[in-house]
């Protein structure tokens, strides 16, 4: 059986600039703002993530460490 994730809060105050832009991109999906403010912080972590890995996999290319196929990998 699956156990209900808890849910949190936080409090963010947008400026208005911003929150017209939220206002807006929720009226043209017609959604809440909070949840399209959820689906933006989600996909900026998801970019954070993503810029994190590829500095990783640099460094690793840049150091000129021993390399192995992508198919011997994953046997």
């Amino acid at each position: 059986m699956c156990m209900p994730t808890a849910k949190h809060r936080i409090s963010v105050s947008p400026s208005d600039a911003l929150y017209e832009a939220l206002a807006a991109l929720s009226r043209k999906r017609k959604r809440a703002v909070s949840s399209i403010s959820l689906e933006l912080f989600e996909n900026a972590l998801e970019l954070e993530e993503d810029a994190h890995f590829s500095r990783v996999a640099d460094d690793r290319l840049a150091a000129g460490e021993k390399r192995i196929s992508h198919d011997r990998a994953w046997k």
